[in-house]
């Protein structure tokens, strides 16, 4: 599993989602004082940027005041890697990942 790009922490707004890579890849949702609250993966190819902008769209999390995204190099990756990281910070919207 390898990540071949990725942000930094940055401000949720629909200009710094719009920055995002229309890629393969994991996202990761947080508050403003650090919490994670949502990872979540692509689900098709090159999908990323408008999966944020649902996310952004739909405002389905509540108190989402940032996010990072991580480009993948394939599908099978950015599943492992979501896989990997609700197991491991339990994020509260993660549930069925559990």
């Amino acid at each position: 599993m390898a990540i071949v790009n990725h942000s930094q922490l940055l401000p949720w707004n629909e200009h710094n989602i719009q920055q995002a890579p229309d890629a393969t890849g994991v996202y990761e949702l947080g508050d403003s004082t650090g919490h994670l609250l949502y990872v979540g993966r692509t689900i098709e190819p090159r999908r990323l940027r408008r999966r944020l902008l649902e996310h952004w769209r739909l405002k389905d999390i509540p108190g989402v005041a940032n996010f990072a995204w991580y480009q993948t190099d394939s599908e099978e990756s950015a599943a492992a890697i979501e896989a990997d990281w609700i197991k491991k910070h339990q994020p509260p919207y993660n549930i069925q990942g559990r």
